[in-house]
């Protein structure tokens, strides 16, 4: 339990922190070393007159028909029964809807933001399409994505990491994350390919479609530039992987927050992304060559390759101390503070 005195704030993470998540489990170290009360789902319906809010991160509805109307229901129920027990309740909206969702998930949303007490963004940009979208009576908050610095050990040198992938001494262009399409990952290989440059391109992560990785092995056929390491990386490899890159390309077709971004400036590596406006408001123009449209991403590529490298990562460097969790959490918890201060809402 923290030491710091207490805020007066309990709070319940929807759903509990995944082991696998960094994110949940930085933020609320945060927020208890500043004084928030982080409890588990047992405590929803005990008695409890502090402020308590209740923190909605995803909402998953899983494959069929059932079972996507069981989970729904269900969450329905645990918005209703913290409200009626005095919850609030925010939503922290990482993405304002799935990348591939159904009539389903626009209305559990719809019924969630009329349920909200609040909800938190990341950027302004998602501020602007969650208020298109839902157009929400309650407050929204941007507070930003903290950095992932203390998730992972400290990595590698450079060549220590190359020699560990078994990478050939030249210019490492790396993908980073679960290959889905939204991701533009198929893209990503066909510009390179493209291109004439010296480098390696590193595809890394699991693909989430069955065929996933057959068309990727398909698509990079005969250009032995090109490696797939098509598994999940656990957290132990992460450090090299990123140690061996000299540049990481996230070449989404659509996008609200990217936690992939925030990870390749946490190893202080430099972006190639679409010029999407959420991207652009997290990196500065030094950390990220920016493309415009497809045919601009191998052309990107080598400008990136082209740029001063200790320049670009010093700029990746200098926007993740911006990015601490001890703000991040002063930030949410004052929101947070502001929401119980308020009269509640009542329920739809």
């Amino acid at each position: 339990m923290s030491s710091a005195p207490t805020s007066g704030v309990t709070v319940l993470s929807v759903p509990s922190p995944l082991p696998e998540n960094p994110y949940q489990r930085l933020l609320y170290g945060a927020l208890d070393r500043s004084g928030a009360r982080i409890v588990t789902e047992s405590a929803l319906l005990k008695p409890d007159d502090s402020p308590r809010i209740l923190h909605v991160h995803w909402m998953w509805l899983k494959d069929g028909r059932m079972r996507r109307f069981v989970r729904s229901r269900r969450f329905r129920r645990t918005i209703g029964r913290a409200r009626s027990l005095g919850w609030r309740i925010v939503w922290t909206a990482h993405n304002v809807l799935p990348h591939e969702h159904r009539a389903d998930d626009v209305r559990l949303r719809e019924h969630l933001v009329a349920n909200c007490d609040g909800i938190i963004v990341h950027t302004e940009a998602t501020r602007d399409a969650v208020m298109e979208t839902f157009d929400p009576a309650c407050p929204v908050s941007v507070i930003p994505h903290g950095h992932y610095r203390d998730a992972y050990a400290a990595p590698p040198t450079r060549a220590e990491a190359r020699s560990a992938l078994r990478l050939p001494d030249r210019p490492v262009i790396l993908f980073f994350g679960q290959i889905q399409p939204y991701k533009g990952v198929d893209d990503l290989i066909g510009a390179f390919r493209r291109t004439s440059i010296d480098a390696t391109l590193l595809v890394c992560g699991t693909p989430r479609t069955p065929d996933g990785g057959d068309r990727l092995r398909e698509l990079a056929r005969g250009d032995d530039r090109i490696r797939l390491d098509l598994r999940y990386i656990p957290d132990d490899e992460t450090p090299r992987v990123f140690a061996a890159a000299d540049r990481v390309a996230l070449p989404f077709r659509q996008i609200t927050t990217s936690g992939s971004v925030i990870l390749a400036l946490s190893f202080d590596r430099p972006v190639v992304i679409p010029s999407f406006q959420p991207l652009l408001e997290v990196c500065g123009p030094d950390a990220a060559e920016v493309y415009q449209g497809p045919d601009d991403l191998g052309p990107a590529l080598e400008r990136a390759l082209a740029a001063d490298a200790a320049h670009s990562e010093a700029a990746a460097r200098a926007l993740c101390d911006d990015l601490g969790w001890e703000p991040i959490a002063d930030a949410t918890i004052a929101f947070f503070r502001q929401i119980t201060a308020q009269s509640p809402r009542s329920s739809e």
